[in-house]
Formats: structure tokens, C-alpha cells, sequence
């Protein structure tokens, strides 16, 4: 007895092998991605010619290309970290509450 793999959309189990998404292309052929334009790195100064060359540069250095990111996580990423700068955070406010209590404590015993 052979293994069958479904997807389930909108309640409706439909076999993996027969399900191809939204993804029009996916019925036109194959889709190539054609390789980056060489450019030079900012980190170390090294030509970057091709994606996997990138990759490993990426990995290398433990950096992630700016494209990477949605406008969405970018804006919420720019936010923290206005409110860091600005001691907005939960933590600094926090910070701030303890050092009231201490600074009380303080006068009271003198």
C-alpha cells in the first residue's frame, strides 16, 4: 500500500501531486532567475559574482542582505529601536521604577 500526501485548502483535501497554488507559471515551464550583477563588497572589499558566491559571503560574515526583510519587519525593527534610543523600552522603564524605589529607600533611612 503506497502513501498519499494531501493539502488541505478552504476544508478540501487535494493530492499533493495534483495541486499546483496560485503559482500560474508553475503550468507555463520552468522559470529561471537570471544571476546578480557583480559588485563589490562593502564588508571586505571582495567581487561578489554570482548567488552562491554570495551565499557562502553572507554565511562567511553572519550577514543578511536588506531584501531580505519585509518593509513591515523594518519599520517595527526602526521602531524598537527608536524607543531603545529614547529609553522607551519595557526593560528601561523598569530600570527607571527601581531606581525611584531605591532613591526613596534612601531618603527614608537618612
Amino acid at each position: 500500500m503506497s502513501r498519499k500526501s494531501w493539502i488541505q485548502i478552504n476544508g478540501q483535501l487535494i493530492p499533493k501531486e495534483e495541486y499546483h497554488g496560485t503559482n500560474t507559471r508553475a503550468k507555463d515551464g520552468i522559470l529561471f532567475i537570471p544571476d546578480i550583477e557583480p559588485f563589490v563588497s562593502p564588508i571586505d572589499g571582495k567581487i561578489i559574482n554570482s548567488r552562491p558566491q554570495l551565499r557562502a559571503h553572507n554565511k562567511f560574515h553572519d550577514v543578511t542582505h536588506y531584501a531580505d526583510f519585509s518593509p513591515e519587519y523594518i519599520e517595527k525593527k526602526n521602531t524598537e529601536r527608536l524607543q531603545r534610543l529614547h529609553g522607551q523600552t519595557k526593560a528601561d522603564k523598569q530600570d527607571r521604577i527601581e531606581a525611584l524605589k531605591h532613591a526613596l529607600e534612601t531618603q527614608h533611612r537618612r
